[in-house]
């Protein structure tokens, strides 16, 4: 009977070690499972974040866009109401355009506008000031070419009898 009981305690310790070997591949498993999950939720939450990151920058764009069109909108109604009857501030700011793109920006050279002066009292330059416009009877005078003059004091009287040089 000794020896029946020792055969059946034998047989349960094999049992309980091929369950205990049994539970620990299934341990292992697990904990590999567990640490997949793991890895899984913590590359959601990462998606979750830049998710939440672009729709923040996505509203606040759409909030800036919405301020922006509600001041345009805000500055037509203003622009409307003190507009003339039948003219559209569209209108006006394509009237606005078209009347200065036909306004020409010519830059002039600076030898258009001076004139040099020789002689012995040479060497000084002098500004027509046409800046482009057809030159007055001034500067007509002052571009037409003269002789050059001699330079000397003028002697005689000046006006109101007094006598002297000038």
């Amino acid at each position: 009977m000794l020896l029946s009981v020792s055969v059946l305690f034998v047989q349960k310790i094999q049992s309980l070690e091929a369950s205990v070997g049994e539970r620990a591949q299934k341990n292992k498993h697990l904990k590999e499972e567990v640490s997949k999950l793991q890895e899984k939720v913590h590359n959601l939450t990462s998606e979750t974040a830049e998710t939440r990151d672009a729709e923040a920058l996505k509203r606040e764009r759409i909030e800036r866009l919405y301020r922006e069109a509600k001041e345009e909108n805000q500055f037509m109604r203003r622009a409307g109401s003190a507009a003339k009857a039948g003219v559209t501030p569209s209108h006006q700011l394509s009237e606005l355009v078209r009347i200065c793109e036909a306004i020409p920006i010519k830059p002039k050279p600076p030898s258009a506008n001076t004139l040099q002066v020789t002689g012995k009292a040479g060497g000084k330059s002098y500004s027509t000031k046409s800046y482009g416009v057809a030159a007055t009877k001034a500067s007509k005078h002052l571009q037409e070419a003269k002789p050059p003059v001699k330079a000397s004091p003028c002697k005689g009287k000046r006006p109101g009898s007094v006598s002297g040089s000038f």
